[in-house]
């Protein structure tokens, strides 16, 4: 660090030399010129959450009347510099740092609320966020992160700007650098959509999906030139301001993993090349954030203080080059006149980007929703619900013409094509003594049979066995109304119980096929009715043979209704689920029909606090007619339904199950892969009456550890019940 002090004080002679010389030989009077002051140049170096530093930077500068007049930056610094280029104040980029849902924006995981429905489905039955895509072979995604969210609040902040022939139209010149992975060069944006180029200048690799325009796919710019002095040199400007962020010595003892010394060699050859783009500067503001990491988005107001007081440290060289009062109100005054409003009401749109069949309905989408709301906020939540049916990774918007009302959304298609595969990995350890392990995938062909349709196929292989596949296809492309014919296949196990012991194990196969009818009422919920052909099986695979074994068709007419109310598919804080079904088996003479069933629960997830909320629950279910085998009751244990007890060890022909408890959040941190951990507790208590007409009142206690993680839930617990009733359990991949 005291080289770099060293280089930029002898950078630093010249231009000092000149200022005074200026001052001493050529004296302002009313028969002379006053001297042009310096144009200066200020470069902002990327680091993440570190890059929160130049905001501090910049409010110094205006505080001491410094004048900025072109802004260059990478990455974190590019979007501090862009968001200040397009007209915002220091304060105002203050508040978006500290006001911003930074688990949200890095995640890019789109909210549970705002999926639809379908994709709601999806997450319940396969609660992972990895997803492959088929094209050419099975294709990984390019980030994590495919940058909605954060795509959004960029297109908001820079919304007063069309795409641009150069940014020196900004109300401050603005140049930002990306790292195009096609020539391997840098690629220094000065035009376009402003929005476009901070999207390219942040895109982490890995992390953020990269940002392809024409023929480059770009990343971000701090690969290449983190700190790009030399883009500022070239555009003629007298004095040179850089902004380094320090992170201080290495300590070595945390580079003992694989990910820190990879981390750790990136950073030595961006600092490498810092180091040589670093003298080119005439004053190096150097800001000590040893204190902080570059994931410390939440400590961004600590880190703005660092920034200011990097300013405050060259304060005496910093201040020969201040205007006096009135010609900085001069300075700023032309900055504001550059600066333009964002749009307040939105009367136009136009898609770009998608398919020739969807464009068409995304934009009469958006149009019916602009039509009733055209407010900016109505406009970016339907986009987010439209990237919320999973057809595409994301939508851009920037407003169409410079003194228009209209807007153009840029659809970014999804890069693994219209077939997507989730993987899944299930480790069922509900009953510790019998662990039971199955892998499967979810492979969905979006916009089959037109826009919205899909054609959704489900396979296992492991304990749990079987494959499905449904059509579904709604009336028109923004229907509510849809049919759905699906088949479908499957082999479970199950236990039967005496007492409190496993005696037989029956393997129970059915297989069938359906045709339904629905509605979509709205993202929440769905309502079908459908007529169904099963068969079913149920044969003893080992111990006693406790019931009959039965192979037999049963028809059905099923009304189901659901509703999909909470904010998350793994483990909400707030909202309520419903599901409900109603069946009717007709007899054909097999002795196992003529009769209905009916079956339905609710939970509501109530927050108390910041970290904690309350669980109730109450589900219950009948059958109306005779009910001849235990293969078709309703089935009570395991962990969410009186956890002491065995899957399938209270099997009852009418039952209602009650539920009270509380759920603790230990951690909630800005995490790529989304890592959450809960503590769970509830009492249960129920009422159940088999088909000999036997009743019985089980409870139960439960508690237990969840942690939320990219690849799905893990969980481990234990529970005490009545009649000396008691497990511990664990699972990964489902929370059981």
């Amino acid at each position: 660090m005291g080289l770099i002090r060293l280089i930029a004080a002898a950078a630093l002679v010249p231009l000092l030399v000149w200022a005074q010389t200026t001052a001493t030989q050529t004296p302002v009077t009313q028969t002379q010129a006053t001297p042009k002051r310096p144009r200066v140049a200020l470069v902002l170096e990327g680091g993440a959450a570190l890059g929160f530093a130049h905001i501090g930077v910049l409010e110094w500068l205006e505080a001491k009347r410094v004048p900025v007049d072109v802004i260059v930056g990478a990455s974190m610094g590019g979007l501090i510099g862009g968001f200040y280029a397009a007209g915002h104040s220091p304060a105002e980029i203050r508040e978006i740092a500290r006001s911003a849902d930074w688990p949200m924006l890095l995640g890019g995981e789109t909210a549970f609320r705002d999926l639809s429905y379908r994709r709601k489905e999806d997450r319940l039955a396969f609660p992972t966020r990895l997803e492959l895509g088929i094209k050419n072979g099975l294709v990984l995604p390019a980030g994590f992160n495919e940058g909605h969210q954060i795509g959004l609040m960029l297109s908001r902040l820079t919304l007063g700007y069309p795409s641009l022939n150069s940014f020196d139209e900004l109300p401050t010149p603005f140049r930002c650098v990306a790292a195009d992975l096609v020539s391997g060069k840098l690629k220094v944006w000065d035009s376009g959509p402003l929005n476009e180029a901070l999207r390219s200048t942040m895109s982490i690799p890995g992390v953020f999906s990269p940002v392809r325009k024409d023929k480059g796919i770009y990343v971000d710019g701090g690969l290449l030139d983190n700190l790009p002095v030399d883009v500022a040199k070239k555009l003629g400007v007298d004095l040179i301001i850089a902004v380094h962020l320090s992170k201080g010595p290495v300590d070595p003892k945390q580079l003992g993993s694989l990910s820190a010394v990879l981390g750790q060699s990136i950073s030595v050859m961006i600092a490498a090349a810092e180091m040589r783009t670093i003298q080119l500067a005439d004053v190096v503001l150097v800001a000590d954030l040893a204190a902080f990491g570059t994931s410390d988005y939440g400590r961004n107001q600590e880190i703005i203080a660092a920034g200011t007081a990097a300013a405050e440290a060259k304060a005496r060289v910093l201040g020969r080059f201040a205007l006096d009062e009135a010609d900085y109100a001069e300075f700023q005054r032309k900055r504001a006149s550059r600066t333009r409003q964002p749009l307040r009401r939105i009367e136009s749109i136009s898609v770009a980007g998608a398919s020739t069949g969807s464009t068409e309905a995304v934009a009469q989408k958006l149009t019916e929703v602009v039509g009733k709301d055209p407010t900016v906020d109505s406009f970016e939540s339907e986009l987010t619900k439209t990237v919320g049916q999973g057809r595409y990774a994301s939508l851009r918007y920037h407003r169409a013409t410079a003194d228009g009302d209209g807007v153009e959304v840029a659809v970014t298609p999804k890069e693994s094509g219209p077939i997507t595969v989730t993987p899944a990995v299930e480790i069922n350890g509900v009953d510790s003594s019998n662990t039971r392990f199955s892998i499967g995938s979810r492979i969905t062909w979006l916009d089959f049979w037109g826009y919205r349709g899909e054609w959704r196929n489900d396979v296992w292989f492991g304990s749990h066995f079987g494959a499905s596949s449904e059509i579904y296809k709604p009336f028109t492309p923004n229907s509510r109304f849809f049919i759905a014919p699906r088949l479908y296949v499957d082999s479970n196990p199950f236990d039967v119980y005496s007492s409190t012991k496993r005696v037989a194990e029956y393997r129970l196969r059915r297989q069938g096929m359906a045709l339904d009818a629905g509605v979509q009422l709205n993202r929440f919920s769905e309502l079908r009715l459908g007529y169904q052909l099963n068969w079913l099986r149920a044969s003893l695979r080992v111990g006693d043979p406790t019931f009959n074994s039965v192979a037999v068709r049963r028809d059905a007419v099923a009304l189901r209704y659901s509703f999909e109310g909470q904010d998350d598919a793994i483990v909400g804080r707030r909202g309520v689920r419903v599901a409900t079904r109603v069946e009717y088996y007709p007899n054909f003479g097999n002795n196992l029909g003529g009769y209905t069933l009916a079956e339905g629960g609710i939970q509501d997830l109530i927050p108390v606090s910041k970290q904690n909320s309350l669980i109730l629950g109450l589900a219950g279910g009948g059958v109306l007619g005779p009910l001849r085998s235990g293969f078709l009751t309703f089935s009570l244990g395991g962990a969410q339904r009186l956890g002491a007890y065995g899957v399938n060890e209270i099997l009852a022909r009418n039952y209602t199950l009650g539920t009270f408890g509380v759920l603790h959040e230990l951690k909630s941190q800005p995490s790529l892969f989304g890592s959450k951990v809960f503590l769970v507790g509830y009492a249960q208590a129920a009422r159940a009456r088999d088909f000999q007409n036997d009743t019985r009142y089980p409870a139960n206690a439960t508690g237990g550890v969840l942690l939320r993680t990219l690849f799905g839930p893990i969980f481990v617990g234990g529970s005490v019940g009545d009649s000396g009733h008691r497990k511990w359990f664990f699972g990964v991949g489902r929370f059981f």
